[in-house]
């Protein structure tokens, strides 16, 4: 009996999710429930109340198969001998070891049909507050298929924290006030004097402005409203934190909010609190002593050795820090993938939050470091080119990372992330923390890799 979750017979297209209609296939199909996700989360106009029950149902059942298979001694072995034929669907699941080895298979990533505006605006109307009827069932349709492109001025301030999930109609339009004063008072400041407070991070800002995502048509004119409205961002930002100031990659970050509040009106304040809300989280990565990517730095460290020994073995001797991976986590995939597809990404990792584990399957988790698990789970989706690169030859490794650049699929990566977080969990951040004292062996080398990643980022 073959699992949903390890699609080893069909090599169609299958379209993940969850269907919680039992008649939905028809009565002769052949053809599995669950490969309809989202698509009537997405039509449907019920609430989603109701909807939740046959998450915990689908969440029960997929654990029960899960363990069906693994309880299976032929499954293992079966697994392992369908990763070879196609390798545009190989993907990484583990054995039932304290520090699992990956094994490939060939699979499909569960993702469901991408969530409407319509639907988001439907359900916070359903209330006479303006609350979402159930605002878990709909982060979880946002987990599981993302959003459409209008969707995400609505959805992306709650992912960020600027609305709370549970918060109401007037709530909200309070906020919006607050914001539109606040913007207004901060843009009035840093214009005095011609901005004269922030006059050479301006400089670096209208640079950095002009080649931002020049490829996305809304961005290609230099005079267009967005890359206006950017540079107004920016610099309000940096004025109102100059603990971090402006650093080149925040550019990268704002681009994708600007592109989703493109069509509403007045919304420049409401993004600049989303890009405030967003650099509270990442802006760590942006500090002179770097300590938000070197904490997440060593926490990939530690990620990749839990979960893999022989990868961790060979980073060791080749980039012990990980600084090959330094730009994805700096702008976590902005450079890697096509505008649209980092949209998608960031649907998901803004989230911070993964809605069930096998173990607690209708449990719901935290999860700040979901951009890792990522990492991880990619590196680990192509251990064996990796492992094939001499140990030592960190040019090597790192002309490799860099070729993965527009290759990543988002789909099966953020299906590793989730099958890693699975297994072996959060790392512990005391765990973390004391990895600060470890020493970093030859300071040169260390300084000479830093600055050969950062000059390739700084290039691009």
């Amino acid at each position: 009996e073959t699992s949903p979750g390890l699609r080893l017979d069909d090599p169609g297209p299958v379209s993940p999710g969850f269907s919680f209609d039992s008649t939905a296939a028809g009565a002769n199909s052949k053809r599995p429930t669950y490969e309809t996700p989202l698509q009537r989360f997405a039509q449907i106009t019920q609430a989603v109340r109701g909807v939740r029950q046959g998450f915990v149902e689908l969440f029960d059942e997929g654990k029960r198969t899960i363990e069906r298979t693994l309880e299976n001694p032929e499954t293992v072995p079966r697994l392992r001998a369908a990763g070879g034929a196609e390798e545009e669907h190989r993907e990484v699941v583990f054995d039932e070891e304290r520090v699992p080895r990956p094994v490939v298979y060939r699979a499909k990533a569960p993702r469901g049909v991408a969530v409407r505006r319509a639907v988001v605006e439907e359900e916070l109307r359903r209330r006479e507050d303006g609350r979402f009827t159930d605002y878990v069932a709909m982060r979880f349709a946002v987990f599981a298929g993302g959003l459409e492109d209008d969707a995400r001025s609505v959805i992306w301030p709650f992912a960020l924290g600027v609305f709370g999930w549970n918060s109401t109609a007037s709530e909200r339009e309070k906020k919006r006030a607050n914001f539109l004063e606040e913007y207004a008072k901060i843009s009035e400041e840093w214009r005095k004097d011609e901005g004269l407070v922030i006059a050479d991070q301006l400089l670096q800002i209208r640079k950095d402005v002009t080649r931002t995502d020049r490829n996305v048509e809304e961005f290609s004119d230099i005079d267009s409203k967005l890359l206006m409205r950017m540079e107004s961002v920016l610099a309000a930002y940096a004025f109102r934190a100059p603990h971090i100031g402006y650093c080149q990659g925040m550019s990268d970050f704002l681009s994708p909010l600007l592109f989703a509040f493109k069509d509403e009106p007045d919304s420049e304040p409401l993004v600049f609190a989303c890009f405030e809300a967003l650099m509270s989280r990442v802006g760590g990565n942006f500090r002179v002593d770097q300590s938000g990517i070197r904490r997440d730095l060593l926490h990939l460290r530690l990620l990749v050795g839990t979960a893999d020994r022989d990868l961790a073995e060979f980073f060791r001797y080749t980039d012990p820090d990980f600084h090959t991976c330094f730009r994805w986590i700096l702008v976590h995939f902005k450079r890697e993938l096509p505008f649209d597809r980092i949209a998608a990404l960031w649907d998901v990792l803004w989230l911070r939050w993964i809605p069930w584990t096998v173990q607690k399957p209708a449990a719901s988790h935290s999860t700040p470091d979901l951009h890792l698990y990522v990492v991880a789970a990619i590196l680990m989706r192509h251990r064996e080119e990796i492992l094939s690169i001499p140990l030592g030859e960190f040019d090597k490794i790192l002309g490799f990372i860099n070729r993965l650049s527009m290759k990543i699929d988002t789909d099966l990566a953020l299906e590793g992330a989730v099958a890693l977080y699975e297994r072996i969990g959060p790392i512990d951040p005391d765990a973390v923390k004391s990895s600060y004292s470890l020493t970093l062996g030859d300071t040169d080398v260390y300084r000479d890799r830093l600055i050969t990643v950062m000059s390739e980022f700084l290039r691009l």
